[in-house]
């Protein structure tokens, strides 16, 4: 089992919210997001922090799984096959034109989170690869005792891509980032569903150049404000894209999607 994996589980089991595990361990909710969405990985210092909330030795060498002796000479055999595989198909791309586009830099996300109602809902981008973008749309799943109880499919003639999810008390935020609409390039996105998938409402958040969304947090400070964490792009000039560079991206909202006044 992935460690990501196990660590939420462990969090689910003992009935602990990303917030709340986040306030008892003194980790950072941004770096437990991530280290849940197996985005990085974490340090022994986190672990540790993490792993005395969670009443498990996260550190510990028994949590690598072992491999059958005897298997363990087929598996080097196997390793060395896949890597001098992986050598020649890097040769032979290299000699390729640029224009070949080898990897899907808007990767596919796909996730799934426990609702308060005992059920989970699962969330994922679809149509999206090697498409013109008008059929990448974001797809969530509503389940509750195995049964699906709703799907709501939320999406414009652009590529629209999913990056997190927060359930609050009237419905669920969904966060990403769109081609389909704002001002930008691409821009934050973010969308509310009622608990029966309806969508409310859709705000963008963004300037000329390109946005991206990627988590969604309740305000320690404020229960009635959310914080959206991202990059931004910045460019000096306008006249030569070389010079920009992404930063990171701090958007503080109400529950109605309205930016803070004082956060402009």
């Amino acid at each position: 089992m992935k460690l990501s994996t196990r660590i939420k589980n462990l969090r689910i089991k003992n009935g602990l919210t990303q917030l709340e595990l986040s306030e008892k361990s003194a980790v950072s909710l941004r770096t437990i997001q991530r280290i849940e969405n197996d985005e990085v990985s974490p340090s022994m210092y986190s672990l540790k922090k993490i792993g005395e909330v969670l009443k498990e030795d996260l550190n510990s060498k028994n949590t690598v799984l072992t491999t059958n002796r005897r298997l363990r000479p087929l598996i080097v055999i196997a390793v060395l096959s896949i890597l001098i595989l992986s050598i020649g198909v890097y040769n032979f791309r290299a000699n390729k034109t640029s224009a070949t586009k080898t990897v899907d830099y808007w990767s596919q996300a796909y996730a799934e989170a426990p609702t308060s109602d005992g059920g989970i809902i699962k969330y994922y981008d679809t149509n999206c690869y090697g498409s013109d973008g008008s059929d990448c749309d974001i797809i969530i799943l509503k389940y509750l005792n195995d049964n699906l109880q709703w799907k709501t499919t939320i999406g414009g003639t652009s590529w629209d891509y999913v990056k997190d999810l927060l359930e609050v008390e009237d419905g669920y935020f969904i966060l990403g980032h769109t081609g389909s609409y704002g001002v930008g390039n691409n821009d934050v996105f973010l969308t509310k569903l009622d608990k029966n998938g309806t969508e409310l409402w859709f705000r963008t958040y963004g300037a000329q150049y390109n946005d991206y969304g990627l988590n969604i947090s309740a305000s320690i400070t404020n229960k009635n404000e959310y914080i959206i964490e991202g990059l931004e792009q910045f460019c000096p000039t306008h006249d030569n894209f070389n010079d920009c560079y992404m930063k990171e991206l701090v958007i503080i909202i109400n529950e109605a999607g309205d930016i803070r006044s004082d956060a402009l």
